[in-house]
């Protein structure tokens, strides 16, 4: 949603929880990453702000990073190329309430609103493409493009997107 309004395109989140982020905000705050070089874009400015946020001392309530550093988690180990050339230093590991406060500031700058409780109810095609969603709450969502970011793909199923589980 963010980088479809730094494209200039207009935006918005209907989300079916009262939650927002999926893992990195609900709880899994480590980063399997093998090439640290091999990320990019919004992914890569996401742990520059991590480590941004973590840089400052009044971050660290609960644990010493000092010691956080010695003891060397399997996702902090190991050179990150392009930090080394672009002087913006990168953090793998976090608290989710962190990530939270960095999403809802992308949100909050890219001007994206975003919708909670917003439960499915219907899709409206023209032909084979969708056009428009409504929500149990009577809500229509309408767009050229729907991207279906939940855990679940309840739009892509509704909309008659074939798929497996599995």
């Amino acid at each position: 949603a963010v980088q479809a309004r730094r494209m200039g395109k207009s935006v918005v989140i209907a989300e079916w929880t009262k939650h927002l982020g999926g893992l990195t905000t609900g709880g899994l705050g480590a980063t399997d990453i093998g090439n640290k070089g091999a990320i990019g874009g919004i992914a890569r400015e996401f742990y520059e702000q991590i480590a941004a946020h973590y840089a400052k001392p009044e971050a660290w309530k609960w644990e010493n990073p000092q010691k956080s550093a010695a003891l060397g988690s399997g996702q902090e180990k190991g050179a990150d190329p392009l930090a080394a050339k672009t002087g913006k230093p990168t953090k793998w590991t976090f608290e989710p309430h962190v990530a939270m406060v960095i999403y809802r500031k992308w949100l909050a700058d890219a001007g994206v609103p975003v919708y909670f409780g917003q439960r499915l109810a219907s899709v409206k095609k023209d032909g084979a493409r969708l056009v428009e969603f409504t929500t149990e709450d009577g809500r229509v969502y309408r767009g050229k493009v729907f991207i279906d970011a939940s855990y679940e793909g309840d739009l892509m199923a509704k909309a008659g997107v074939s798929y497996h589980v599995g």
